[in-house]
């Protein structure tokens, strides 16, 4: 299976996901994705591969992409760039469910 993410871009690149959560594996193969793709994009990757699966999860849950374990907030090609990272490698990429940030409950406020 190859889904490709394509349009006017920098170039391409072979990306290989995982995760450690089993229950958001998607198919272990390469595929070929533009090298400016977003976060956002990413994850319309995921959750396409979810929903083909037969995930009933697909489309209700965000990921957060690490490389090398340190999250990707950038276009994932402007973050290979800035890491010297050759785009002619397989990128090896790790998702993970992204959780809300925390928020306070009972917070007292001095004044």
């Amino acid at each position: 299976m190859s889904l490709k993410i394509t349009g006017k871009s920098e170039g391409q690149l072979q990306l290989h996901l995982h995760t450690k959560q089993k229950q958001f594996a998607v198919p272990d193969v390469p595929y070929s994705i533009r090298a400016n793709v977003s976060n956002k994009e990413l994850n319309v990757l995921i959750n396409t591969l979810l929903k083909d699966s037969g995930n009933s999860e697909a489309g209700k849950v965000e990921f957060d992409f690490l490389l090398n374990g340190e999250f990707v907030k950038i276009p994932l090609g402007r973050h290979l760039k800035e890491r010297e990272i050759s785009f002619e490698d397989t990128v090896e990429l790790e998702y993970v469910e992204r959780y809300p940030a925390p928020e306070p409950q009972d917070c007292l406020l001095r004044q």
